[in-house]
């Protein structure tokens, strides 16, 4: 049996999905960019560590923050290396 869907092209799909999916009032909402820094809270949640071990790592400057503002900042690119070399 011959089915519709194996006919359409790529972009005949997705304008079909697009409208079936404006059919049921479903907004598409594109993917956030990466954050280039975090504050304290998102980064011991990502490091699982405490805030007073946030603290000692940025202390013995294991992590960068910013400086620019009164609040603790955390640079993304710190974070990941850190979280890169303390995996086993």
């Amino acid at each position: 049996m011959l089915n519709l869907e194996d006919l359409l092209t790529i972009p005949e799909r997705i304008e079909k999905l697009e409208n079936q999916l404006a059919s049921l009032n479903i907004a598409i909402v594109p993917p956030l960019a990466p954050k280039e820094w975090y504050s304290a809270k998102e980064a011991k949640e990502y490091l699982n560590c405490s805030y007073t071990t946030l603290r000692r790592l940025l202390k013995r400057r294991l992590l960068k923050k910013s400086g620019g503002t009164r609040h603790i900042r955390i640079s993304a690119e710190s974070l990941i290396a850190y979280k890169k070399l303390t995996e086993l």
